[in-house]
């Protein structure tokens, strides 16, 4: 019986995590463009901001003042699923 080849390539492509910004400021003095240049130009090339630029009204802390990743992470996990439809 033989096996297709895997398609390792497609795989990797879809797993990759790229780097993105989550800022807390109003879009109308700073756009999303100009923090990408900005970063770009303090920061080696694999450390782009290639995810995006995500502007929210507060970053989501827990009680005693740490950043909630895991909230990060469903928000982008919400934003990839309604971008594929």
């Amino acid at each position: 019986m033989s096996l297709p080849p895997p398609r390792i390539s497609c795989f990797y492509k879809l797993t990759r995590l790229f780097p993105r910004a989550y800022i807390v400021a109003d879009p109308k003095q700073v756009t999303a463009d100009e923090i990408i240049e900005w970063v770009a130009g303090q920061v080696s090339n694999h450390k782009r901001l290639r995810g995006g630029v995500v502007f929210l009204p507060a970053i989501p802390k827990s009680p005693s003042g740490k950043i909630l990743r895991k909230d990060l992470r469903a928000l982008a996990k919400k934003q990839a699923g309604e971008s594929k439809l």
